[in-house]
């Protein structure tokens, strides 16, 4: 089963009101040195979320070398 990350930073509508604007995304930890969610709230209008990968924390399994023949 996948582990539920929870912030209340991010987690409700009227937590998220009262982050204050930035021109940074807030970012939370979803796999460890792997996958971020990010929020970010303008001076006006509805906020918009981001997704982030760190593609250098990538296993050597899963890059994109051609197979030798």
């Amino acid at each position: 089963m996948a582990r539920t990350v929870r912030d209340s930073n991010l987690e409700s509508r009227t937590a998220r009101a009262r982050l204050e604007s930035s021109g940074q995304p807030y970012y939370r930890n979803l796999e460890p040195g792997l996958l971020h969610l990010g929020y970010r709230k303008p001076l006006a209008g509805a906020g918009k979320w981001l997704a982030r990968r760190d593609k250098r924390s990538a296993s050597p399994t899963t890059s994109a070398t051609p197979t030798a023949r």
